[in-house]
């Protein structure tokens, strides 16, 4: 063996000998470790950890604690009864059972609206009716409540339901009483032929709008979420019980309460055999328009255009035709249409349906079908319509080809077809608690991990969290249980078992190895909204229908095919783009040409065609029948454009006399450049602005060279923020909600101890930025500019000590300058934040798993004193919306200031506001700016009285030449002094200085004076 060699060898040998050495050590230090956790517990007692010992604990104890479990849900309250005997008692309760002196807001009417069932009780807003009754068996009850809307805002109405005084369960909190809308008359001679809907001067259907029909009808006290496709259950004791029926919204006439269980609806078989003497009908065929309805049950439930196939009927590639009714409208449990038909004699018919199901990928819509207000048989109550990218006739049947028979007699009968969820019932109501309980677990990671977790610690969550990690097994469980019966009820794989799969699998892996959660926390939350988004969708159930037939058997045959033939298909197709090269998209209905005698006017609107076709509808049914009454008739050609062609159409002009829906920094950026009309110019402006709060009119107000305030808009819709809390996550941190700055001060280091964040805003733009300082500085008492406008005043102490508060709220205090509220505020992980109004109804519509676990307030005030020395809460915020305009170059200004009037005036702002919710659902709801309208908008009592009070708070946001560069450099300033830790006050008056020569250069160009030209007297104030 040679030297170097050996010398190798040597050195190979002490290395493995270190590595021994060290391994022993390690070993060594582990088991010291481990005896020491033997001899000692390990701290629970921090933020966050569970309060269990760990011995002994079961996922059945943990699904009984409170800190875990909703005990406020419909599950809790159903599971925890004294006994789930259901009597077959049925009790009558009517006024004679009114208990006078816990009611209020009522009166006894007699044979209300043709009642039949003698005396009524018509109900307030504002109130609360109390009716003691007899139990003679103990047990479980549903209620069905017979009830007739009366007149208000149009909306459902709520009542909140107790039993013995107090609410057993949240959704209880909620029992609706729906309307009962028609089609409205149509009184024009042009009229479609084969809907009888009224049709415009190029021949486009105009979809009919929707009137009240006040009809008595009755429902069961039910889940308003329609997760529960029973009526709940409630659980009375044997003698004297209470039933409570608190206003929350809208008026109501009660009529008789029935407290009684369900009767089972008899089989197919049964009901079949009672009919078995009765003669099959024969060659009889009649068709029916689905979007005919004769009632629905929302305003979303409207006659929609459809071109998909040349098979639809009415059929037209090149005009608007309104042939179908649903769709992604009825897409929500409990919503129901139903038509009128009449059959000849008595004897079985069949009925078919025209559908298309092609939104609900890899699962089915179900439907209830009642007859003449009855389910026929029980197979009635699930009827299942699968996906379809097309049309598809459907025979309602057994599913094996043979229909089923239906008893008429000779003369009317209704027919109603009502959403439900059916079979998925059980999923949805599994989802919705497995979400509830993973939100839960996550929020107690999130306060001992934080949001960034350190991925190399080692936090222990399966010794501090042992009730996380069963939670996380259970629930995977039963995710893979719901993954069978999903399997078992549709019969594919789809994406929407893809959701379920992935969570599950992960689920698996933490119980595996808590050690990864921390650095998959991320993942898991996107995986706990995906499954509330798959409970949401899973919720849905949207069918669109096009007709329906009523046969008899030896006439199914001839029932036309749904989908075309592949030459129907060709033609279709290149009929529809040769009509693309012809159609004028961009105006909207009847297009009018000059005419002697009479005002024509252009219109354009910005936003979107919904809109556009609801702003027509109106014009042509109201506006224009009213100009022409009056003698001097006004026609307006509507155009839908993009916001960008305004501009360019101004400056070339092409463009219209008045602009609807535009923002409203826009109407003072056209009067800068003396491109639009001033308002203040006609004698009744004064009258027509009172319809404003003063907030909305300040950003369309300039001052020109003359020194005269000219008003260059009317506003249309009016917005502002507010405070939105999750009641849920504050209550179980013991914190209140607060009421002034100092108050958000003193829980911010309760949210941080726990890992969580208060929402200030999101400064994720240049405009937000100076909606949340300008808060600041108008509860300082400050203003934005100058008196004169030739500067701004953010130079002032009270400006500057806003600007100083706001930084130090992300300087000092930790507040996130962007995050995604909306997300963040439903997983629990930002509580409390602020956010424009609006939220309310996104919250409401998309975030279903937090009903009843959060709710709004007014934003957070400064206390300041009043001339009387009297300390007071300012909550002043900043207001903006939309507003439309004239333009300057109108030839005709007074007839498009009669349009902007009836446009902007009460009467029109409700109706486009229904209309646009009715199309576009409640998360479209209208924020009108027009006091008198907001007054007929369909909020809760409660609701309503807190925007006001805000809205009371809500100043304007001035506009003048170069305020661009407020918002811009503000921005800059506030960045600068977040990220750099620079003084906000030095670093605020450097980038004023720039606004200010900014400012200045753009009133020189618009020949305005300058804040010099005033100091040296060359103008005056």
């Amino acid at each position: 063996m040679s030297k170097w060699t050996k010398f190798i060898a040597v050195l190979l040998t002490l290395a493995v000998v270190a590595v021994a050495v060290v391994a022993i050590t390690f070993a060594a230090d582990g088991e010291d470790n481990a005896d020491e956790s033997a001899g000692d517990e390990v701290v629970t007692e921090d933020v966050g950890s569970d309060d269990f010992s760990g011995s002994g604990m079961s996922i059945d104890s943990i699904l009984q604690d409170p800190a875990y479990i909703d005990m406020d849900s419909y599950a809790y309250y159903i599971e925890h009864v004294k006994d789930d005997f259901r009597p077959t008692d049925v009790i009558k309760v009517t006024p004679s059972n009114l208990v006078t002196e816990l009611s209020s807001g009522y009166t006894i009417v007699d044979g209300y609206n043709g009642y039949k069932g003698g005396q009524a009780v018509k109900t307030e807003e504002s109130s609360s009716v109390t009716y003691s009754f007899n139990v003679p068996t103990s047990g479980l009850y549903q209620v069905f409540v017979e009830f007739c809307p009366t007149e208000g805002k149009g909306s459902d109405a709520e009542r909140r339901f107790l039993i013995n005084g107090e609410l057993p369960f949240f959704d209880a909190g909620t029992a609706l009483f729906v309307r009962t809308w028609q089609n409205k008359e149509v009184t024009s001679p042009n009229r479609n032929p084969d809907t009888g809907f009224a049709v415009d001067n190029r021949n486009n259907d105009i979809r009919p709008g929707l009137i009240e029909d006040p009809l008595w009808n009755g429902t069961y006290i039910s889940d308003p979420n329609g997760y529960y496709v029973e009526p709940y259950s409630f659980y009375l004791e044997a003698g004297e019980n209470t039933i409570t029926l608190e206003a929350t919204k809208e008026p109501l006439v009660i009529g008789v309460i029935t407290v009684a269980n369900k009767v089972a609806v008899q089989p197919y078989q049964d009901y079949l055999s009672k009919y078995a003497n009765i003669n099959v009908i024969d060659s009889y065929f009649k068709k029916y328009e689905a979007e005919l309805t004769t009632h629905t049950s929302s305003t979303t439930l409207i006659a929609q255009n459809n071109r998909s196939s040349a098979t639809v009927t009415p059929y037209s590639v090149k005009e608007i035709k309104y042939n179908t009714v649903g769709g992604e409208t009825w897409n929500t449990s409990g919503q129901w249409i139903e038509y009128e038909i009449e059959v000849p004699a008595d004897g079985m018919y069949c009925l078919t349906l025209k559908y298309r199901q092609n939104v609900a990928r890899g699962i089915y819509s179900t439907r209830i079908l009642k007859i003449d207000g009855e389910v026929p048989f029980a197979e009635c109550e699930n009827l299942h319509f699968p996906y379809e990218n097309g049309w598809v006739n459907k025979t309602i049947g057994d599913g094996q080809g043979n229909p089923y028979y239906f008893y008429l007699t000779a003369g009317t009968h209704t027919i109603r077809l009502e959403a439900s969820i059916g079979d998925m019932t059980d999923l949805i109501t599994t989802a919705d608690e497995l979400v509830n309980l993973l939100n839960v677990c996550y929020r107690k990671i999130l306060m001992i991990t934080g949001t960034t977790p350190d991925t190399y610690a080692d936090y222990q969550l399966d010794q501090r969290l042992p009730g996380v990690i069963l939670i996380f097994e259970n629930t995977a469980n039963e995710l893979d249980k719901m993954i069978e019966d999903l399997l078992a009820l549709t019969g594919a794989k789809g994406d929407k078992v893809g959701t379920l799969e992935t969570l599950s699998k992960q689920l698996r892996k933490l119980v595996a190895k808590p050690e990864n959660i921390p650095k998959s926390l991320d993942q898991l939350k996107t995986n706990i909204g995906s499954l509330s988004t798959w409970m949401i969708n899973m919720s849905a159930t949207p069918l669109e229908m096009d007709c329906f037939y009523v046969t008899s058997q030896d006439q199914l045959t001839e029932i036309p095919r749904a989908n075309d033939t592949i030459w129907q298909s060709i033609w279709h197709e290149f009929s529809s783009f040769l009509n693309s090269f012809f159609n004028d998209y961009s105006s909207i209905g009847n297009v009018y040409d000059e005419e002697s005698g009479s005002s024509n006017i252009t219109v354009w609107i910005t936003t979107g065609r919904d809109q556009s076709n609801i702003l027509k509808a109106l014009i042509d049914d109201t506006f224009v029948p009213a100009t022409e009454a009056a003698g001097a008739p006004i026609y307006v050609n509507l155009q839908l454009v993009t916001g960008g062609n305004l501009l360019p159409a101004v400056v070339a002009g092409i463009g219209p006399d008045v602009v609807v829906q535009v923002w409203c920094t826009e109407p003072v950026n056209y009067a800068i450049r003396s491109a639009a009309y001033d308002l203040t110019q006609f004698e009744d402006y004064d009258e027509i602005a009172k319809r404003f709060n003063a907030s909305a009119l300040e950003a369309l107000k300039f001052e020109g060279a003359n020194g005269a305030v000219g008003v260059y808009g009317l506003p249309e819709t009016e917005t502002f923020p507010m405070l939105f809390y999750r009641t849920d996550v504050m209550d179980e941190l013991g914190l209140q909600v607060p009421e002034t700055w100092d108050d958000v001060i003193t829980i911010l280091p309760d949210l941080a101890e726990h890992n969580m964040a208060f929402g200030l805003a999101s400064m994720a733009d240049v405009a937000t930025t100076l909606s949340i300082y300008s808060m600041f500085l108008y509860q300082h008492g400050g203003q934005l500019y100058t008196d004169d406008g030739t500067a701004t005043a953010m130079d002032r102490d009270e400006a500057i000590e806003a600007f100083e508060l706001l930084c130090l709220f992300y300087t000092d205090y930790g507040c996130e300058v962007t995050y995604d509220f909306l997300n963040r505020f439903r997983i629990g992980e930002m509580p409390i934040g602020i956010s424009d109004y609006s939220l309310y109804n996104t919250l409401s519509v998309f975030a279903p798993e937090i009903r009843g676990k959060w709710s709004w307030a007014l934003v957070p005030g400064t206390e300041r004193v009043d001339a009387s020395g009297n300390t007071y809460i300012d909550r002043s915020v900043a207001a903006t919306g939309n507003a439309c305009m004239m333009l300057s170059a109108t030839e005709d200004p007074d007839a498009s200031w009669e349009f902007m009037k009836w446009w902007t005036s009460a009467a029109t702002q409700v109706s486009f506001g229904k209309n646009l919710e009715s199309v576009m659902g409640s998360a479209a709801r209208y924020a009108t700016a027009n006091l008198e309208a907001f007054e007929q908008i369909s909020w809760t009592t409660k609701d309503h009285a807190m925007i006001l009070e805000q809205w009371s708070w809500a100043k304007g946001i001035p506009q003048l030449p170069g305020s661009y560069f407020t918002s811009r450099h503000l921005s800059n300033a506030f960045r600068k002094c977040v990220y750099n830790k620079v003084d906000p006050r030095e670093t605020l008056i450097e980038y004023l200085r720039t606004i200010n020569d900014e400012i200045t250069n753009k009133r020189q160009e618009f020949g305005l004076p300058t804040a010099d030209d005033i100091a040296a007297g060359k103008v005056g104030n």
